[in-house]
């Protein structure tokens, strides 16, 4: 008599205390049931490989399944590993930032790969922007998951002048938030904002936001916002609250790129999983 069970573990995270935990799985007559729920640290769940694992889309549970460990919440794990985000470049369009973009279209598909390895699927959305007050109204190109269709809106992005040296990157943010955070465009999918400029922004907004306001929109809509900009303190002093303010990163345009968007892709994993 063969008396082998099968069974894995895979990792869920509570809907309230939002700390991940373990869900022991084992297979009955070719159908997957979850039997136990426990806590977990993250590094003993990468360790253990448990994060690579996925729910079965038909996965049931024993009668003695005792929920999260954490809240008793029975949550519906059946095929709920994947995550889905929806991740915007907003990118500086002015004549100094061509090699920023090169960069983008060369390296997104390994950006998107890494993302993807991790179970996370993302839609890319884009916006170029120059300088709003001299009639360079941001250019918006909506969701795609077609990395090579997005590479080719990257190198086709509309190029402007910019009249002066801050540019409308607050502009720039605003139209995100109302191009790609409404009800209609989001169903779930977290939304992440990264914003790639080398100059300072006009402050406030042509609608007369001020930066200030902009985090706060930008907090709100729970928009996790990174920032590649100039180390200079016109920069510093503009960005870093958004980011801040976001949960989001600030990164140095002049430092590697590769090195930015592999920092930046376990960033996101982090935040969407936990871990």
């Amino acid at each position: 008599m063969n008396n082998k069970i099968n069974v894995a573990v895979g990792i869920a995270k509570c809907p309230n205390t939002k700390k991940i935990y373990g869900v022991r799985v084992e297979e009955r007559r070719s159908k997957w049931y979850a039997t136990w729920a426990f806590p977990i640290k993250p590094e003993t769940a990468r360790r253990e490989g448990y994060v690579e694992n996925d729910f079965p889309s038909d996965l049931k549970y024993d009668s003695k399944f005792p929920g999260c460990p954490y809240c008793g919440k029975r949550e519906d794990l059946a095929g709920s590993t994947k995550k889905a985000a929806n991740i915007v470049f907003i990118i500086d369009t002015t004549g100094s930032m061509t090699g920023a973009i090169d960069s983008v279209k060369e390296r997104v598909a390994s950006f998107a790969d890494k993302l993807e390895q991790k179970k996370i699927d993302c839609n890319l959305g884009l916006i170029g922007f120059g300088d709003v007050p001299y009639g360079e109204s941001p250019t918006v190109y909506s969701f795609t998951k077609d990395i090579n269709k997005f590479k080719n809106q990257v190198s086709n992005i509309p190029r402007t002048h910019g009249g002066d040296l801050p540019e409308s990157a607050l502009d720039a943010l605003e139209t995100g938030l109302a191009s790609f955070c409404s009800s209609k465009e989001r169903r779930g999918e977290k939304s992440i904002f990264v914003l790639i400029t080398d100059a300072p922004p006009h402050d406030p907004t042509v609608s007369g936001k001020s930066g200030t306001r902009i985090a706060g929109d930008l907090k709100n809509g729970n928009v996790v916002t990174y920032i590649l900009a100039g180390n200079d303190t016109n920069c510093t002093r503009a960005y870093k609250p958004i980011c801040t303010a976001t949960g989001g990163k600030y990164y140095n345009i002049n430092d590697d790129f590769s090195d930015i968007l592999d920092d930046m892709a376990t960033s996101i994993v982090k935040f969407l999983t936990g871990f």
